[in-house]
């Protein structure tokens, strides 16, 4: 069970970093 807690962990920070990712370049765009 804690070996899939830590893959959850890595799947949601992996998540929250591409997203911070697209919202960067879609900022740039927008400026």
């Amino acid at each position: 069970m804690k070996y899939v807690k830590r893959e959850y962990e890595i799947l949601i920070s992996s998540l929250i970093f591409s997203f911070d990712r697209c919202a960067n370049t879609v900022g740039h765009y927008d400026s």
